[in-house]
This record gives structure tokens, C-alpha cells and sequence, in this order.
């Protein structure tokens, strides 16, 4: 009867044992990934932080300078008889530019929307003053690249909308989109194939 519970007991602990081990490898084999899913919900959240967001390149820092009231002008400047009131904050984005951008968070998407359509209406650029959607890093990669496309296919227009990349490849044509890297590889070796039509498109 000893000998029978002092075996009950060992293959108790060799069971015990190998459940341990396969759990430890289990979660070794569980956490690269669930690290690479943590990566990409931050990556979703900082691209849903950026939806309200805009940059003004081109105006020069002062050291008591007013960045509202800097922002306000320009709203002036684009028509707009209120610029204040679609506008939650305005600073100073640090950066490696100099001067440095502007960052302006307006109170929702579409007033965004409305500042980026009535500057790309505007002749501002012609006095250096630049306003663009905050983009992540990944659409600003893709942005370059697909200009460098654009320009060698001779379509004039590339632009953004809400973090994502449209062109035109000619005036008033149809907007198409890319969708991102891979997707602008194969236009480049198969374009009729790849082209994706934005159906909901506006003519932004």
C-alpha cells in the first residue's frame, strides 16, 4: 500500500511537472505575438489620435509669438469667418524642422476636413505656407513613394484623406486608392490589375 501511494505521488509530480513546462512554453511561443498585436492596437490608436490633427509648415518662431492667434490668420487668409471656433488647441510641434510646424487639433473631423479642402483651394503654398494632415509614419513613407510613381506615370495629382493615400491620373478622373506598400508594388508591375476604385469618392 506505501509502495502504491509513493508511485501515485511521483507520476502526481511528473504530470504536474510537464503541465508546468508546456504552459511556460505555451506562453513563450504566445507572447512575440500578442507583443506584435499590442504594436499594431497602438498604432491604430495614435492614427485615431492624429484624426482631428493638422500641420502648418512655413511660419517662422518668435519668442512671444501667439501660435492661436498665428493659426487664426490663416483661417482668415482661407476664408474662413470664424477660425477659432473649429479649433480645440494649437502649439509648437517639436520636431527637427526648422522653424518647427504648427499642430493645430481641431473640435472634430470635419472641420479638419474643411481647413485641408479650403487651404488646397487656396494659393497659399505660393507664400511658403504649407498645411497637411498629421500622417503616421507609415502613410508619409507611402505618400513619398507613390509621388515618385505618380511623377514617372505623368498622373498629376496624389493626396491624403483621413491617413490614406488617393490619386488621379488625370483632372477630373476618377480617384483611386493605394492602399499601401504592397499594393503600390504590384501597380507598379501590374497596374490595370491593381488599381482599386474608391466608389465613395469625392471630388476632393
Amino acid at each position: 500500500m506505501v509502495r502504491f501511494f509513493l508511485l501515485l505521488s511521483l507520476v502526481s509530480c511528473v504530470c504536474s511537472w510537464k503541465i508546468t513546462e508546456n504552459s511556460t512554453r505555451l506562453g513563450r511561443k504566445l507572447k512575440p505575438r500578442s507583443y506584435a498585436s499590442r504594436l499594431r492596437i497602438d498604432g491604430v490608436k495614435l492614427e485615431q489620435g492624429r484624426v482631428n490633427n493638422a500641420l502648418i509648415f512655413g511660419i517662422a518662431e518668435t519668442k512671444k509669438e501667439n501660435v492661436v492667434k498665428i493659426v487664426q490668420d490663416i483661417g482668415y487668409k482661407l476664408g474662413i469667418e470664424s477660425p477659432l471656433n473649429d479649433i480645440e488647441s494649437a502649439y509648437r510641434y517639436k520636431s527637427s524642422k526648422v522653424p518647427q510646424p504648427i499642430l493645430v487639433r481641431f473640435k472634430n473631423n470635419g472641420a479638419k476636413g474643411k481647413w485641408v479642402i479650403l487651404y488646397r483651394r487656396s494659393k497659399l503654398w505660393n507664400q511658403e505656407v504649407y498645411l497637411q494632415e498629421h500622417l503616421s509614419s507609415t502613410t508619409m513613407q507611402l505618400v513619398v513613394e507613390t509621388r515618385k510613381w505618380a511623377k514617372e506615370k505623368q498622373y498629376p495629382h496624389v493626396w491624403t484623406w483621413n491617413n490614406e493615400v488617393f490619386y488621379r491620373k488625370r483632372d477630373n478622373a476618377l480617384r483611386l486608392k493605394v492602399i499601401n506598400m504592397g499594393h503600390l508594388h504590384r501597380l507598379k508591375t501590374d497596374e490595370k490589375a491593381a488599381e482599386t476604385l474608391d466608389i465613395l469618392a469625392k471630388n476632393q
